[in-house]
């Protein structure tokens, strides 16, 4: 993996994924019964802390990229907040429809309450 985000960047799997053993040291951890990468954190954090901040650094970066390809959360807001039409406008149908002439003149509320 060439990516400094993830944990295998500084560590490679072996025996069909069962041990992991970093690339900088003879250090190997059994991943047999615990899938987990805590153990490769703690060891890369407490062994070899100049590529523990490389990896943090890296994270940080990644994070940031994602950041400003996201829109920002007050222009979602502002775009969901705007009414496309403000409560109490009234639909007038000008044209006659089969129902009949005198119901397509009248003016319907969008809102509130409809007694019709």
């Amino acid at each position: 993996m060439f990516d400094p985000t993830n944990w295998w960047y500084y560590f490679e799997k072996t025996q069909q994924g069962k041990v992991a053993k970093c690339k900088n040291c003879s250090w190997t951890k059994d991943r047999s019964k615990d899938k987990s990468t805590n153990g490769l954190k703690y060891h890369l954090e407490h062994s070899h802390a100049e590529l523990f901040s490389q990896k943090l650094e890296a994270d940080r970066i990644k994070e940031t990229k994602a950041q400003k390809k996201q829109p920002h959360v007050q222009q979602i807001l502002d775009i969901v907040k705007k009414p496309k039409i403000s409560l109490g406008t009234e639909i007038q149908f000008d044209e006659e429809t089969p129902e009949s002439s005198s119901a397509a003149k009248r003016h319907y509320p969008i809102f509130g309450n409809n007694n019709y």
